[in-house]
């Protein structure tokens, strides 16, 4: 040792590089492979949940997210809670406000986290298999710290279809969802088969609940505790009561009451809160239409899509055009070919389950089967999704699971466990693997790279969904918006009367057809528009809304009878003072001083501002 250091700082600066080289890598590459995001604004839904959301512009109105559902800030009813969604917007507007770099930076940090959290749950993976399977403990107890694992990061850092998740700011909450599920998954690892971790339960039940408030797929959380504990809890309680362990493991029929707590103890609180914001957990159901039969053929034809679009990330859509099966009748090869590699699933991991008994290696394979089916369980509930069934985002979390079967089967190839050193060498193999996994890695980073311009806009997003969905109702009602923007007023007339024949009871198109038309002067058009929407639905909660409009419609025509009958219309289905003052107005435009007195101290009544009678300066109250 030379003079002056000090005893084991070399073994400290050895170990260092072990340590942080790894997450480094990791977060590096995510940043390289997602930089070109940078330049985008926002586009899609971040106009409605972020740019025009009043909400997130006071964190002082972060409590109203825990009594609404995710769309309350327009008071429309919603089978999404998503509180935390909400609040995660406010932290953010308060830190960068609408400028778009910042929301980018932060959404991809923090899939960047999460590409790690997936290299340690890799490695707590792996560790176990090939502890099992080759009789050898690695120094870190257990925790494979080969090729595996990271290539598992990897893959999932870039795999393509997580892009709509990092781009589009407003689904920023998969990414808290993933964060807080992953960390919880972690932390019941750790604690698996052993005693001594009290402390660990409270962290476990805040960060799952941190998950469910953030969004829905994480609630199946608890499900893959399960799995695990299933598929690799015998392994972990081995590795635990080990004499390297150092801990006593809980005795198996407390464990298996006590283990389970912390996730239970967050599903109750969550439901409660859930059922208190929106009526009943379920919310509102918006295919009614579907029946158990249609239900079960669905999911079928449902998750193999999303397994078509894991394993072959190719011919990726921004937008999908995907309709629910009702019937096996007539036969559809596409549904059977569907059906089949649905079933194909289920046979492997039923394969998994009887190998795992025996070897180690398929003790991952079901754990990593399972984590990827049971995430995808609410995105295959088609009753609670609006307009699009089918969306890349939904696949966010269940790639994990996927990444660290890939890791798993790289692992096995490197140590030899595939190819015999007696058909090729055992350097041949090592030195395949990196062949095997960059040409993946680089196509991963080319998709991703070659689609973000994509969500650089409006503009940009709903062109390119216009072109690849070109039937679907709700894109040709935002691809109307975005021609009307340009001032492109007749093809966005066009486009809304298409999307009118595709979504004949979405009231949204009529109100821009109606507003487009006025613009254009056709004030009695509009006037047509907007009597059709309201013929179709008058109960709807946009009435009181094409109410107005259809007053200013008629207003626009000089008809001021039927434009103030328009307006109490309004009014009656919901008070607002706005629409009092509105009405006050055009009543002291007439003359009719009594009326409009009358209307001005209702709108004052109602927010303690504003004239109280014609001719007079508002008073607001003190």
């Amino acid at each position: 040792m030379k003079h002056g250091a000090k005893p084991g700082s070399g073994t400290v600066l050895k170990t260092l590089p072990r340590k942080f080289w790894v997450p480094a890598t990791i977060i590096l590459f995510t940043f390289l492979v997602y930089f070109k995001c940078l330049g985008n604004g926002f586009a899609g839904d971040d106009s409605e949940m972020i740019v025009e959301n009043p909400w997130i512009k006071s964190l002082a109105l972060a409590s109203r997210a825990f009594f609404n559902n995710a769309w309350g800030f327009e008071k429309i009813g919603s089978s999404y809670y998503r509180p935390l969604q909400q609040v995660a917007y406010m932290v953010m507007y308060a830190l960068f406000g609408l400028r778009p770099l910042g929301w980018h930076l932060a959404s991809i940090a923090l899939h960047a986290l999460n590409s790690v959290l997936v290299y340690f749950l890799a490695r707590e993976v792996t560790g176990l298999c090939f502890s099992s399977a080759c009789g050898s403990r690695t120094e870190n107890g257990g925790s494979a710290a080969g090729v595996g694992p990271i290539a598992a990061a990897l893959i999932f850092a870039a795999h393509p279809v997580h892009l709509e998740a990092v781009v589009s700011s407003s689904a920023f909450p998969d990414l808290m969802a993933a964060f807080f599920s992953f960390l919880a998954l972690l932390v019941f690892i750790k604690r698996t088969g052993r005693s001594g971790y009290a402390g660990y339960f409270v962290l476990e039940l805040s960060l799952l609940l941190s998950a469910f408030l953030s969004k829905e797929p994480s609630f199946a959380m608890p499900l893959v505790f399960v799995a695990y504990d299933i598929s690799l809890g015998k392994l972990a309680r081995q590795r635990a009561t080990s004499p390297h362990a150092g801990q006593k493991a809980w005795r198996p029929a407390a464990s298996a009451i006590i283990k389970y707590i912390p996730a239970l103890c967050a599903m109750v609180a969550y439901s409660w809160l859930r059922i208190n914001a929106l009526g009943r957990f379920t919310g509102v159901d918006y295919h009614p239409e579907l029946g158990s039969v249609a239900d079960i053929l669905s999911a079928a034809k449902f998750f193999a899509l999303y397994l078509f679009k894991t394993f072959s990330p190719v011919n990726l859509n921004p937008g999908y055009d995907y309709h629910p099966v009702s019937s096996m009748l007539p036969l559809d090869w596409k549904f059977l070919v569907a059906a089949l590699t649905t079933m194909g699933f289920i046979l492997f991991l039923a394969m998994s389950s009887r190998k795992s008994r025996s070897a180690g290696i398929w003790n991952g394979y079901l754990f990593s089967g399972l984590f990827y089916a049971l995430p995808l369980l609410p995105a295959l509930d088609l009753h609670g999704l609006v307009d699009f069934l089918f969306a890349e985002r939904y696949l966010y979390m269940p790639v994990a699971g996927f990444s660290i079967a890939l890791g798993i089967a790289l692992e096995k190839l490197l140590r030899g466990n595939i190819v015999k050193p007696v058909l090729l060498p055992r350097k041949a193999v090592s030195f395949g693997v990196p062949i095997v996994l960059a040409p993946l890695l680089v196509f991963y980073a080319a998709s991703d790279f070659k689609r973000a311009p994509i969500w650089k806009n409006n503009s940009t997003l709903w062109t390119e969904m216009h072109l690849t969905s070109p039937d679907n109702g709700l894109v040709e009602l935002n691809y109307g918006d975005v021609l009307r923007k340009e001032g492109r007023l007749d093809e966005a007339i066009a486009q809304y009367r298409q999307a009118i024949r595709e979504k004949p009871y979405y009231l949204g198109i009529y109100v821009n057809l109606g507003g487009t038309l006025m613009l254009k002067g056709d004030n009695e058009g509009a006037a047509k528009v907007f009597q059709d929407a309201l013929f179709l639905n008058s109960d709807a909660s946009e009435a009181p809304f094409i109410h107005r409009d259809l007053a200013n419609a008629y207003l626009a025509m000089g008809k001021t009878e039927p434009a103030i009958a328009e307006l109490r219309m309004s009014i009656q289905q919901l008070p607002d003072a706005g629409s009092y003052r509105e009405l006050a107005g055009l009543l002291c435009r007439l003359g009719r001083s009594a009326e409009a007195e009358k209307a001005y101290r209702q709108a004052f009544q109602l927010d303690g501002a504003g004239p109280l009678h014609c001719g007079s300066r508002p008073y607001q109250h003190s």
